[in-house]
């Protein structure tokens, strides 16, 4: 799902793929799709407040869009701007789920759903407010 929104049992949830935050070791072709995914992530988030309304969004997405060191990103920014209530993510495995950031940040709740990182068993996300 990219560019776009689906609504499903009562919530609107958007996403798109993300990329590697910005670093010393990021390439021009790092930096190019990680432009490309905030468009991508504006897009979806302009179209799910379209058609929510005033309700928290859902948001998706594969690559974490903060760390537990970094958490004011352009990705954050975007779903602060927008009023998501809630990020799924995933991507990180193994040693990597140390630098992971779970919890409530400017009014989001994020939420790390790696399979490794929650024991291979399913995760009920929190009823929305």
């Amino acid at each position: 799902m990219q560019n776009d929104c689906v609504e499903l049992c009562g919530r609107v949830i958007c996403g798109t793929r993300g990329w590697n935050l910005p670093g010393e070791q990021s390439t021009a072709d790092d930096i190019k799709v990680y432009k490309r995914e905030l468009l991508r992530l504006e897009m979806t988030l302009k179209e799910a407040r379209r058609r929510a309304g005033d309700a928290l969004l859902l948001c998706m997405m594969h690559y974490p869009p903060l760390t537990d060191t970094q958490r004011d990103t352009e990705f954050t920014a975007l779903l602060e701007q927008y009023g998501a209530g809630d990020l799924v993510y995933g991507h990180l495995h193994g040693i990597a789920l140390k630098g992971a950031f779970r919890g409530e940040h400017n009014g989001i709740r994020y939420h790390q759903v790696s399979c490794d990182g929650l024991g291979f068993r399913m995760y009920r996300l929190p009823e929305g407010e």
